[in-house]
This record gives structure tokens, C-alpha cells and sequence, in this order.
């Protein structure tokens, strides 16, 4: 659509399966879908001499370095850090370096020693073709919790460390059936492998699976507790 003399576009998948976008597009790192031509919007498409990306995720990477020559100004701007580990210019204590040795979250939820903090796309919560989908799962999961805290009168709530071992177990187990770890993948030099050669992006279930246990997954496997501010752990 027009707006004060700019252009604004959708970048969509365009092929009818999984991976459309990054597989098929034509222009660097942009692919246009059908409603650029039901509404005649691709005449207005085009790189000007000053462009903002706003994202630091998979598309941008792609498209960054395939413009940067071509434009005379380009604004990258980050919506969120992309890391999950301390940054090394600040102090980590040898307990919390131990903590994330290996990327690792119940249901892709929660991590113990976190009371209290919900992931909506932590470790090995991705499952499915959608990410709308996931992060509708991962609230389901919060919901439950949210809910169960109401009714309790709990402020304080943590994963059990046994159940979050018990799930991470699982997780290693069923990843050998994944396409990552069946053949030559687990040889390559992919990004999504870590330095300890776990893939913690992707969880080895179906979307379906993940979205069922999401509204199945036991309610106790979670310390809900009444807590005096000053008091909880470590």
C-alpha cells in the first residue's frame, strides 16, 4: 500500500510448502507474493538510495549483504538480542556457566532455577511449519501455569529439576530419528548446530504433538508456592 509517497510490501512465502521464501525467491532475500500483482504494488517496489531493515533474523541475513552495495544508507535495527548466553564481557559465576553448558528448557517453557520465567521460543520449542503456531503452544503452556498460580494464590513457579532432566532426556533420545542426525547433517557445518553439536532450535515432535501436550502436560510438574519477597532461591 501508498502511504505519504512510501511503499509498503509483505514478504511472504511464495511456493505452497515449507521453506517457500528461502528456497524460491528472485530477488535478493525478498520474495513478493500474489497480492503484489491482484493489486498492483509491484511498480512501487524497489531498493531507494536509503533503506531500514528491521529484523536480525534468517531473511536478514540474506538480504543485508546482497544490498548494501546497491544502496547508499542502511539502517539495521535489532528488535531483540539474539543470544542466550551471558555476554563474555561481563562476570558469570562457574554455577550459572554450568547452567548453560547445554541449551535446554521443559516443553521449550522452562528452565529450573528461573522461577517465575516463560519462554516463547526457548530451546527446542520450535515444532511445526508455523512460528505463529509455536508461539501459540508456548502460551497455552504460560496459560496453564497463569492459571494454576491464580487459583493457589502461588507467586513463586518453577519447573521440578527432575522433570526438566526427564524431558531433556526424551529430547535426546527422539532427536536420532530427526533428518539433522540421521545421515551425513550431523557432519556439516550448519548453523543449526551449536559448539557441543546439539541442535537446541528444533524440538523432535510434531507440530501436533507439541500443541497437545502443551494442554496435556501435568500440572506437577511444577512447584507452585507462596512466597515472602527476599526468599526465594538461587
Amino acid at each position: 500500500m501508498l502511504y505519504e509517497r512510501y511503499a509498503f510490501g509483505v514478504d511472504s512465502e511464495r511456493a505452497a510448502d515449507v521453506g517457500g521464501t528461502w528456497r524460491d525467491h528472485d530477488s535478493p532475500g525478498l520474495t513478493i507474493d500474489h497480492c503484489v500483482e491482484k493489486y498492483g504494488v509491484r511498480p512501487q517496489l524497489r531498493f531507494g538510495r536509503r533503506v531500514a531493515v528491521i529484523g536480525t533474523g534468517a531473511t536478514s541475513v540474506q538480504l543485508i549483504p546482497a544490498i548494501a552495495g546497491r544502496v547508499q544508507r542502511l539502517d539495521v535495527y535489532r528488535r531483540t538480542p539474539i543470544w542466550l548466553m551471558a555476554k563474555p564481557d561481563a562476570p558469570v559465576s562457574e554455577k550459572w556457566r554450568r547452567r548453560f553448558e547445554r541449551f535446554q528448557a521443559y516443553e521449550g517453557a522452562s528452565v529450573p532455577g528461573f522461577p517465575n520465567f516463560f519462554l516463547m521460543m526457548g530451546p527446542y520449542s520450535a515444532a511445526g511449519a508455523s512460528y505463529f503456531t509455536m508461539i501459540d503452544t508456548q502460551t497455552r503452556h504460560l496459560a496453564r501455569c497463569l492459571r494454576r498460580a491464580r487459583r493457589t494464590g502461588s507467586n513463586y513457579v518453577e519447573v521440578r529439576p527432575e522433570v526438566h532432566a526427564h524431558d531433556f532426556a526424551k529430547v535426546e533420545r527422539r532427536r536420532r530419528e530427526m533428518v539433522l542426525f540421521a545421515g551425513d547433517c550431523a557432519g556439516s557445518n550448519s548453523y543449526y548446530f551449536d559448539a557441543r553439536g546439539d541442535a537446541p532450535g528444533l524440538r523432535p515432535v510434531t507440530g501436533l504433538e507439541h500443541w497437545w501436550n502443551s494442554l496435556r502436560f501435568p500440572l506437577g510438574d511444577y512447584v507452585f508456592e507462596r512466597r515472602l519477597p527476599g526468599l526465594g532461591t538461587e
